[in-house]
């Protein structure tokens, strides 16, 4: 479960319903209006991505989604390091050779990322 680390000031959370199990701390994308864990290999799902999402849960639940803001909870962030959607939602600093590259945020600490989607559409 993540945490909006600093309040939530300048942030932007939305609830959802969960289409599938999501885990906190994952990418999340809409498919039939719900979320569900970001898929980097399908470039029809680039527009689809929207944000964190900040708790897990199973299908029906509601899972909060940061867009913008804050997000603590990771651990081993490396600081400063710009991070990039990788399979199945999950995170990294690593910058992606295939699929979708969409920069996520950068990490302020090792357990804080400013949560910042790049949309501009790069498939490699």
């Amino acid at each position: 479960t993540g945490t909006i680390s600093g309040g939530t000031t300048n942030s932007i959370i939305n609830d959802y319903i969960a289409g599938d199990t999501v885990n906190g701390n994952r990418v999340v994308m809409l498919d039939n209006n719900t979320v569900v864990h970001a898929d980097p290999t399908d470039e029809n799902n680039y527009n689809k991505i929207i944000g964190i999402s900040i708790n897990s849960g199973l299908i029906g639940d509601t899972i909060q989604v940061i867009s913008l803001g804050k997000l603590g909870s990771f651990g081993g962030l490396v600081a400063d390091d710009t991070y990039y959607l990788d399979i199945n939602g999950q995170i990294t600093n690593i910058v992606p050779t295939t699929g979708l590259l969409l920069e996520v945020g950068v990490a302020l600490t090792t357990t804080i990322l400013n949560v910042k989607l790049n949309h501009e559409f790069i498939t490699i």
